[in-house]
């Protein structure tokens, strides 16, 4: 039997209209296993992803946050952040 992951979307931002909306986009997706979060950025800068192997999916409520410093600025310095109960749980 094979099982298929259910993605939800837990937060979309999205950086303009068609046809620009796919660039200065921001989602954090939720797997049951795991969190992701992903931003999109500048035309031709290849996206950014961070995956995180914590699981919010057992049906309680829980404050996540997601901070970036630097990104779409093509300095080497750029950082993401994600936020568990005030957490850091991914970098």
């Amino acid at each position: 039997m094979m099982h298929t992951r259910i993605r939800h979307a837990l937060f979309c931002l999205y950086g303009g209209e068609p046809p620009n909306w796919l660039h200065n986009r921001r989602n954090i997706w939720d797997d049951g296993n795991r969190l992701t979060a992903s931003f999109y950025p500048k035309k031709g800068q290849e996206r950014v992803t961070l995956e995180t192997k914590t699981a919010v999916g057992d049906g309680l409520w829980y404050p996540i946050a997601w901070t970036w410093r630097g990104v779409n600025s093509d300095q080497d310095n750029a950082e993401l952040v994600l936020y568990v109960d005030g957490m850091p749980v991914g970098h």
